[in-house]
């Protein structure tokens, strides 16, 4: 195959997987606006608490994190931190550091949840 005739077919490869990508893209912006109009028509249709209704500890409603010297404090041990979290969270570590990083990364995302619900909620009502 001459060069130029190998440069035609990469050119060709490169311009339909860029109008694959596109149709890709086109999707999800498709799908993304579609679940925005139905939450939008939820969140319309629902009558929903200005504050939001989940029973979070307060220590994530209070955006503080999990230090392991706080775990311990909190757990007579190990095993029985590790139960409580993989019961409220389906969470599994090996290890004090292990659970706090990813006890802290959920209460994180709850937090922002929360806040985030809270202030779309008050949005819609004023």
């Amino acid at each position: 195959m001459k060069l130029s005739e190998r440069m035609a077919a990469q050119i060709e490869a490169l311009e339909n997987n860029t109008a694959r990508s596109r149709r890709a893209t086109a999707e999800v912006f498709a799908t993304a606006a579609e679940l925005m109009q139905d939450q939008d028509v939820l969140l319309q249709t629902q009558s929903l608490p200005a504050q939001p209704s989940f029973n979070l500890p307060s220590n994530v409603l209070a955006g503080k994190a999990w230090t392991v010297p706080q775990m311990k404090k909190t757990f007579s041990n190990f095993k029985e931190a590790q139960c409580h979290y993989k019961n409220l969270y389906n969470v599994r570590a090996n290890g004090w550091a292990n659970l706090t990083n990813k006890v802290n990364l959920i209460e994180a995302s709850l937090f922002y949840l929360a806040t985030h619900s809270a202030r779309s909620h008050s949005v819609i009502e004023d």
